[in-house]
């Protein structure tokens, strides 16, 4: 399985859990050559290895930690003897593809900003400013009530704010301002 230089992101992601998997079983079946040819030592780090990598990594940085330490298995010179008749060579050539195909779209990701991280904060602001829109425009009214000049009320109306669900959006006409509930009244709909 080769990994094509167009793939997306996503499917770089997946490509290399395919090659993570791929490695994980031949590491296995050699194994037991290695121990056949009673190389202990590097049969246990192949275990050590294969440990540290039997869970499915749940980012594509702990992805890359575990490709790495694969092709430290597959570099150490008893591997490769034993994998030479074995694919060896193509699925080092595979794993190295996947991890720099992986690598590169990750440094791409931390390039862009998260889009959900700048909507949120643009939300955050929007209800800011529709909150200091809606406090002046109270004050504004509580104003114009009592200094008895309507235009000062009608000149904060927010008109081009949907209204609260439940309730009727403000006439586009201005009100007098007395016939308007009191701030601490609700408003009759």
């Amino acid at each position: 399985m080769s990994v094509s230089a167009s793939a997306t992101p996503r499917n770089h992601s997946a490509a290399a859990r395919n090659e993570r998997t791929c490695i994980i079983a031949a590491l296995e079946l050699v194994l037991d050559t290695l121990f056949e040819a009673n190389l202990h030592e590097v049969a246990g780090r192949v275990v050590v290895a294969l440990e540290q990598t039997e869970v499915s990594p749940p980012s594509d940085q702990k992805l890359l930690e575990q490709l790495d330490t694969l092709e430290e298995m597959l570099l150490d010179p008893a591997v490769v003897a034993a994998m030479a008749d074995r694919g060896g060579p193509e699925i080092l050539l595979r794993l190295q593809q996947a991890r720099t195909d992986l690598n590169s779209t990750t440094r791409q990701r931390a390039g862009k900003p998260d889009v959900s991280a700048i909507a949120d904060e643009r939300d955050i602001l929007d209800g800011i400013i529709v909150s200091l829109a809606r406090a002046a425009r109270k004050a504004a009214r509580a104003a114009a009530r009592h200094l008895g000049q309507p235009a000062i009320g009608s000149e904060f109306k927010l008109i081009h704010l949907r209204s609260r669900p439940g309730r009727t959006p403000a006439p586009d006409t201005p009100s007098d301002p007395s016939t308007d509930p009191a701030p601490d009244e609700p408003a009759n709909v």
